[in-house]
């Protein structure tokens, strides 16, 4: 896998990866196929009265050599930019092509093809679509949570007062909680309904406190 891909609002989205990781490994194949058989036929079909330099064949076996620690080394690459995926939450397509959120528990190596466990179940690497840190992750979690919290709350039409008011406390304490950091992943949106809400709740209240002190008055006099 080559962790090489464009960057959108914090995380990793892997638009290219597979296509461009496929086409590598395809060439790479075709080349080395490529050399060994230009090798074998250049030794058969040499002039038996002119036998080619022993020590030519010694530098293409070299050369081929060469190409072979490059792939290696380019596998524990891949391998090791794979691992680095451990404890960090992905988005990938599933067999099926539905989508798969977790947290990568451990990276393994099945039959020359890296796979990360998500959940207890293995996938292939180069079906990860996107990679979140976990502060990244648990940020939109509570992010969702707070938006959560705002859509089970009425509009404005329908506000009412008695039964409407400890949701809209809750959902202001709850956000009031979040950190600065978190604050950034919050609807602007969900927070406008939320003060809006608020200025209704307030006033009502200040409506309801003139209506007391005008029937107190009226009262006393």
């Amino acid at each position: 896998m080559s962790l090489v891909g464009e960057i959108k609002n914090g995380q990793y989205v892997n638009d290219k990866t597979k296509t461009t990781e496929n086409k590598a490994k395809s060439t790479a194949d075709q080349t080395k196929e490529m050399f060994l058989q230009l090798l074998v036929t250049e030794m058969q079909y040499q002039d038996p009265l002119q036998p080619t330099d022993n020590s030519e064949y010694v530098k293409e076996l070299a050369t081929f050599s060469q190409v072979e620690a490059l792939n290696s080394v380019s596998d524990k690459m891949n391998e090791l930019q794979a691992s680095a995926l451990v404890g960090n939450y992905v988005t990938l397509i599933g067999e099926d092509g539905n989508e798969i959120k977790g947290c990568v528990d451990y990276v393994t190596t099945d039959s020359d093809a890296i796979k990360v466990s998500v959940d207890g179940t293995l996938y292939n690497v180069d079906d990860i679509q996107t990679v979140q840190d976990s502060t990244y992750y648990e940020a939109g979690v509570l992010a969702q949570t707070f938006s959560s919290k705002v859509a089970a709350l009425p509009s404005i039409s329908n506000l009412n007062v008695a039964r409407d008011t400890s949701a809209i406390n809750e959902a202001r304490t709850y956000y009031n909680a979040l950190s600065d950091y978190v604050k950034k992943f919050v609807s602007q949106d969900d927070l406008s309904k939320l003060t809006a809400l608020e200025k209704k709740l307030k006033g009502e209240d200040e409506t309801k406190k003139t209506d007391a002190s005008s029937t107190t008055q009226t009262t006393g006099a």
